[in-house]
């Protein structure tokens, strides 16, 4: 499902405050780059889904089924 370059993605995107750059846009820049990888993550989750259902769906059920065992 998540691939690794996803999930090591937010150690290569990061960049050093260059000089000059306040507070504000630093942390603007960060955002912006959380939202992109958010989106990618998104995208690859619903392509699995799109590409197999009957699997997404066992993992669905599944999970919710410890969750609910669990009590969460």
């Amino acid at each position: 499902m998540a691939s690794d370059s996803t999930a090591g993605s937010a150690k290569t995107n990061y960049k050093p405050p260059q000089s000059g750059e306040n507070a504000a846009q630093s942390a603007s820049r960060a955002v912006s780059n959380s939202y992109q990888q958010a989106q990618a993550a998104t995208d690859e989750v619903v392509s699995f889904i799109r590409g197999q259902p009957v699997a997404a769906t066992v993992i669905a059920l599944g999970l919710g089924y410890i969750l609910g065992r669990l009590r969460i």
